[in-house]
């Protein structure tokens, strides 16, 4: 909608934005993987730790084998694309440089997310995956959402697209609110 606002996407088709929602879905269910090997593999880290590993080194020990078939099919995609729309020319380009270092400032950040719900999710116990893996989501919708309002990513959005946005980042809110209750329950 905000596109649309905005005249990125004229003439948009029904039949795309159906595919989107139905590949939103689909990622949204894929990406609890990351959560299940990470739940999956809490004997590999507690064995990590009898043995003298740092409760920091344990609670990331399963991410570098998990990211590294992760990364698979995202650099063949990225490969297509960029054969596709000869753009590795543009990593050359005067001024690439800051975006580059831009990228890794987001992977450094990335990382240590990672490694903070690593840890916080261990801390909590048996639920820590549980409850921790929507708020840790929910957490990272609600950051790259509020960068994208403070870099003006959603200036010529009409309010009625602004009002829908605002409106699910509440229900967001409300529901880490609950979520966060309802662990303190147990």
């Amino acid at each position: 909608m905000r596109d649309l606002d905005q005249g990125k996407k004229k003439g948009a088709r029904p039949d795309i934005f159906r595919r989107g929602i139905i590949l939103a879905l689909v990622s949204g269910m894929c990406i609890g993987g990351a959560n299940f090997s990470f739940s999956l593999t809490s004997s590999i880290r507690d064995l990590a730790v009898s043995h003298g590993l740092s409760i920091v080194a344990s609670a990331i020990i399963m991410w570098p084998i998990f990211l590294s078939f992760a990364f698979i099919p995202y650099i063949i995609y990225m490969l297509y694309q960029m054969q596709k729309n000869k753009s590795w020319r543009l990593y050359g380009e005067k001024g690439s440089l800051k975006y580059q270092f831009y990228a890794l400032l987001m992977a450094v950040f990335w990382l240590g997310s990672v490694t903070c719900y690593s840890i916080s999710s261990h801390a909590m116990g048996p639920l820590g995956p549980v409850v921790g893996w929507p708020l840790f989501m929910s957490f990272v919708i609600l950051t790259s959402s509020f960068w994208g309002f403070v870099s003006g990513e959603w200036r010529g959005g009409r309010a009625r697209t602004l009002k829908k946005a605002r409106l699910s980042i509440i229900i967001l809110v409300l529901a880490v609110l609950v979520l966060a209750f309802a662990a303190h329950l147990r």
